[in-house]
């Protein structure tokens, strides 16, 4: 899968050749969404976000599944997105 600043940078460019710095535009365009609290994903998980999903679920699971099952697929669901890169992160942080 391509780098997220890559594919920003060369759709920005595809609008307009006059960007004179389209990997720029698209860290800030990156840093907005975080800022406003969001971030970008892949659609599928990498090998390191699914692990951090599969330690996440098995560390501190209790007796009653059910009761536990919303904060574990919220825990599921944090930890994959701490696991996924961001510009400039080392991998395996978020």
């Amino acid at each position: 899968m391509s780098d997220i600043v890559t594919v920003i940078a060369d759709k920005l460019c595809s609008f307009d050749r006059e960007f004179d710095d389209c990997s720029g535009y698209a860290k800030v365009i990156i840093t907005a969404l975080d800022a406003a609290g969001f971030v970008v994903v892949p659609k599928d998980p990498t090998r390191e976000m699914l692990h951090a999903g599969i330690t996440a679920r098995t560390t501190g699971w209790g007796k009653d599944a059910v009761a536990n099952a919303y904060k574990a697929m919220t825990t599921d669901y944090r930890a994959m997105l701490a696991a996924a890169k961001s510009p400039g992160d080392e991998p395996g942080r978020g």
